[in-house]
Parts: structure tokens; sequence; C-alpha cells
């Protein structure tokens, strides 16, 4: 029985080292920086321009929601005339409370929107990441993507596969940008 203890905690011991070695060198995870491919593919500045036009885009309907709003109150005191009853100085001032209250409800609605089509782009982006750092990560035999984030105390950097997807970004957006129409249909002639 001690032969076998003797024999067994030896095998045992190589057995978790040479385990410990392959998955160095075969990593099951890889990290991505999702900030880093955002900045250095453009997306960033894209998805910024968007989200602006959006957003000026629900500004504009805002402002135009609350110029009708001023308009019909102002209809409505031009109606009254110069010395209103105090009946009617109380329907008024109801009047611009409820004014006031739809505005502060469409501006609340336009700020949901404003954060979904935020969240939109940003998840677009999020599953045109999540496909080629997959294809990286099946490469590398790898079972799982983490995004670096505060989270992330410490990796080593053999497993960082950022600089990877932006390459294949780049890649893709020049195979793109050779593949023009006019060019093709200017060499085919």
């Amino acid at each position: 029985m001690r032969l076998i203890n003797r024999i067994s905690l030896p095998v045992i011991l190589i057995t978790m080292l040479f385990a410990c070695d392959q998955s160095i060198l075969n990593p099951d995870a890889v990290v991505i920086d999702l900030n880093a491919v955002l900045n250095a593919t453009g997306h960033a500045e894209e998805i910024k321009q968007q989200i602006e036009k959006a957003d000026n885009e629900l500004n504009t309907q805002l402002k135009q929601i609350a110029g009708k709003l001023d308009e019909q109150l102002a209809d409505e005191k031009a109606k009254l005339g110069d010395s209103p009853t105090d009946e009617q100085q109380q329907k008024l001032n109801q009047m611009t409370v409820q004014a006031n209250e739809q505005l502060q409800q469409v501006q609340q609605v336009a700020r949901q929107q404003s954060q979904q089509n935020r969240l939109a782009l940003v998840n677009e982006f999020r599953q045109k990441v999540k496909t080629v750092a997959e294809g990286i990560a099946r490469n590398r035999n790898a079972h799982v993507v983490l995004e670096i984030t505060e989270n992330v105390v410490w990796f080593d950097s053999v497993v960082d596969i950022t600089d990877e997807v932006i390459a294949e970004f780049r890649s893709a957006s020049t195979s793109t940008v050779q593949r023009d129409p006019q060019q093709e249909q200017g060499s085919s002639e």
C-alpha cells in the first residue's frame, strides 16, 4: 500500500504539472479590449456621429413640440385678453402646468429613445466583434473570450487577441474598399 502511495504521489504531481504547462501553451480563455478595437477601427467615431445625428433629430422634434405647446398657451392667453378673471387665470395656470408635464414626458421618452439608439449601436458593434473574436479564439483552441474591464486584475499578453481583431477589421474594411463597384465597372470595360 505504501509503495502504491509513493508511486501515485509523484505520478499525480507530474500529471498536474504537465496539465498546468499545457494550459499555459493552450489557454482556455482569451481577452479582448473592446474600447481599443472601437477606437482603432474607427467605429467609435462612426457611432458617435450616428448618436449625434439621432439626438439632433430628437432635439428638433422636442423643439417642435415645445413650440406647439407654447403657441397653444399663447393663443389661450390671447383669448383671455389683458384682464382675465381669476377663474380664467386659474385655468390658464392649469394648462401651463399640463403643458410642462407633457413636455417633460416627451423629454423623458426622447432620453429613453436616445439610450435605446446608443445601446443598439453598441450591441451591433459588439456582435461584429463577437464574430471576429470567436473565429480567432477557436483558432487558438480557446473556449471563452473575456472583455478586459476593471474586473480583470491581470492577464498574460499571450491571451490578448485585441490586435488580431483590429487587424481583421482593418483587413475587412480594406477589402471592401478595394471592391468598389465603380472601379470594377471601369476595369471590365
